[in-house]
């Protein structure tokens, strides 16, 4: 069965929210922990198909390759 890239990420927050209690701590920053694990797997992802090159994964990704490597970086994979 081929599933959306919207489906996916909802099944995934939905997974993760089961996970937190939003109602005894609210002040989560839950879009940008969100935003920030989508990202790290998104890199993963590309630089595993890539084999590592970020020059190449940038092209993929659309972003120029200072960006990959500084986003590379803040996640701990470089």
């Amino acid at each position: 069965m081929e599933q959306s890239l919207e489906q996916a990420a909802y099944d995934a927050a939905d997974l993760f929210l089961d996970t937190i209690d939003l109602k005894s701590n609210p002040n989560q920053q839950l879009y940008r922990a969100v935003l920030d694990e989508v990202e790290k797997g998104l890199l993963k992802r590309v630089m595993k198909e890539t084999r590592n090159n970020q020059q190449k994964a940038a092209a993929i990704l659309g972003i120029n390759r200072a960006t990959v490597r500084m986003k590379l970086k803040r996640h701990g994979i470089l």
